[in-house]
C-alpha cells in the first residue's frame, strides 16, 4: 500500500504522515487523536501521560509507558498510525 492510501485512510494529509513515520507528530495528527502533539512524539520516545493512555484505552500511564517502551519507537509510530486508521 502507497503512503498516499495510508494517509487517506488515517485521515490526515501525505506531508503529515510522513512526518509521523518520521517520529514528528503534527497538529492535524494531534487533533485527529484527540492529545497534543507532545504527548504523540513522547509515546513514540517510550514515555507516556495520563492524556495518552485515555487515548491507548489503557488505564494506568505505567501500562502506556511500558507499551510505547516495549514497541520502541517503529512499534509506537504503527501504533499512532493504527489509532489513526481506526478512527
Amino acid at each position: 500500500m502507497k503512503n498516499v492510501e495510508i494517509a487517506s485512510l488515517a485521515g490526515v494529509p501525505l506531508a503529515d504522515l510522513n512526518a509521523l513515520l518520521n517520529g514528528k507528530a503534527t497538529p492535524s495528527v494531534a487533533s485527529r487523536l484527540g492529545v497534543a502533539t507532545v504527548d504523540i512524539e513522547a509515546f513514540i520516545k517510550g514515555q507516556a501521560d495520563a492524556a495518552m493512555t485515555r487515548r491507548l484505552g489503557l488505564t494506568t500511564v505505567a501500562a502506556a509507558t511500558e507499551l510505547g517502551t516495549a514497541s520502541g519507537s517503529q512499534g509506537a509510530i504503527g501504533i499512532v498510525l493504527g489509532l489513526l486508521i481506526s478512527k
